[in-house]
């Protein structure tokens, strides 16, 4: 041994296994958070089609002055 300071094999795969869940548990939540937020986007996009010609709409007679 080296005087007792390296930790046993067993201990450093459990740590090297615990990691790397760690690693893919992030990745798969980071996928998950981006495919929600799409998601979100595409439902309030098609919830109110007639929303941005409305204002659209007001804008230019606000800006014409009409």
């Amino acid at each position: 041994e080296n005087g007792g300071k390296s930790l046993p094999i067993t201990v450093v795969i459990g740590i090297a296994v615990g990691c790397s869940v760690l690693v893919l548990a992030l990745l798969a939540l980071g996928v998950y958070a981006i495919r929600q937020k799409r998601r979100a986007k595409r439902a309030m996009a098609g919830s109110r089609p007639f929303g941005n010609v409305l204002f659209k709409s007001l804008d230019t007679r606000i800006l014409s002055g009409g």
